[in-house]
């Protein structure tokens, strides 16, 4: 029984975690406007999305060279 609420409980996140990623996926995110000052910022939200697991280490590293090699 408590074996079984686990599993249930890791499916939820699971799928909540899928969301995520997929919403992520489907959405346009363009850091090519981004000012030379913020791009720490950038860099730094991407690497807790990273950190999260809602991006993965190539997605990660995608969207860091778009953000480093602006402006």
């Amino acid at each position: 029984m408590p074996f079984e609420r686990l599993r249930d409980f890791i499916n939820i996140v699971m799928n909540q975690i899928h969301m995520v990623r997929d919403t992520l996926r489907t959405t346009t995110v363009s850091f090519s406007t981004v000012a030379v000052s913020d791009k720490y910022a950038a860099l730094e939200k991407l690497g807790k999305l990273k950190e999260q697991g809602i991006l993965t280490e190539e997605e990660f590293e995608k969207e860091k060279k778009k953000i480093l090699n602006q402006g």
